[in-house]
């Protein structure tokens, strides 16, 4: 494949939502170990090529949503962490990235309220100059409220979609935990959604 950020990227995001579409729309609880290897399988291949277009295209943004995602349903929450911080330093006004990485907070997936609430408040610097920002407020009262009407637990009845082996080639981990250098330049479940789309 060329060195073309596009191209990785494409194929890496098609992988992605093949998996989400291998998974199936189902609860966690409802969905098939067959399912879950299904996705796994598609993830395996998605992940290399969206790392390869995040070396190559560091400033393009969809790329990012989508590794955040696969990276937090499979339970690898530093890593997810750690390349939201990276895309906030190419960004920082970014609330695209902001809304993604938000639904990766929520309690049901390890996340907690409180660090929902810190995510929208740190955003409401840039609120003046754009006010999509505004809406991050909304995110945890609208949690708190879902899981309110499924009787004070999550729609999927856990704090996870699944726990599942690693999935990231060979050197991945150490790639995303490694200090931040500065850049050289779907169907999915909808109570099950997972982390890096809202």
């Amino acid at each position: 494949m060329p060195d073309s950020y596009t191209a990785w990227s494409a194929r890496g995001l098609y992988w992605e939502k093949i998996g989400w579409e291998r998974r199936g729309t189902k609860f966690a609880g409802e969905t098939s170990e067959e399912q879950f290897a299904a996705m796994r399988a598609a993830f395996e291949r998605a992940a290399p090529d969206l790392i390869k277009a995040i070396e190559l295209g560091p400033n393009h943004f969809p790329t990012y949503d989508g590794l955040i995602s696969l990276l937090s349903a499979m339970s690898h929450s530093k890593e997810a962490a750690a390349l939201f911080l990276r895309a906030m330093a190419i960004e920082p006004r970014s609330q695209e990235m902001r809304r993604a990485y938000m639904n990766f907070l929520k309690p049901r997936w390890g996340g907690s309220y409180a660090q929902m609430e810190q995510l929208a408040q740190d955003a409401q610097q840039y609120a003046a100059e754009y006010p999509l920002h505004r809406r991050l407020l909304g995110f945890a009262p609208a949690e708190r409220a879902t899981v309110a009407r499924n009787g004070g637990r999550p729609p999927d009845g856990s704090a996870r979609v699944h726990e599942s082996p690693r999935v990231l080639p060979r050197g991945a981990r150490a790639a995303f935990r490694s200090p931040l250098r500065s850049p050289p330049g779907g169907g999915r479940p909808e109570a099950d959604r997972p982390p890096g789309r809202s």
